[in-house]
């Protein structure tokens, strides 16, 4: 079941299930879907010639970056995950999000344009940033 949220004039958020209900092969939200809208409203856009747009975002609870997923259940251990990676896959007015796993995945490293403007509002240190740029484990 998809879930669509309408965010401003020819912006559309969907919740897709398959995020959601526990499927093996993808990661799993963790924090509710009113959350995760916030979290893609929050986002950083970044336009990639080759992909087209993406979004990357953090969650936050008291002020503090908090968990937001989970990894994918097929490759045990699971891990839990900070990062939301927001897609735009047919350049249409509709978009969806997944926890971004960045050691499992490289194309969900988020590009340096972003991960700069985080360091720059102290949202994840230096050190962070680069176990993140390199795909490194990295908890909060």
């Amino acid at each position: 079941m998809v879930q669509e949220e309408h965010i401003v004039q020819g912006v559309r958020y969907i919740h897709k299930s398959d995020h959601r209900d526990g499927t093996n092969e993808k990661s799993q939200w963790i924090i509710g879907r009113e959350n995760e809208r916030l979290c893609f409203e929050q986002s950083q856009l970044f336009i990639d010639e080759k992909e087209g747009k993406t979004r990357w975002g953090l969650h936050f609870e008291d002020k503090q970056i908090a968990n937001l997923g989970k990894s994918k259940s097929e490759s045990p251990p699971v891990r839990l995950l900070f990062i939301g990676k927001f897609v735009n896959d047919k350049q249409n007015d509709y978009w969806h999000g997944y926890p971004a796993d960045f050691e499992e995945n490289n194309q969900d490293i988020p590009p340096e344009e972003v991960t700069g403007y985080w360091r720059e509002q102290h949202y994840l240190s230096k050190a962070k940033i680069s176990k993140i740029s390199g795909g490194r484990k990295c908890r909060l």
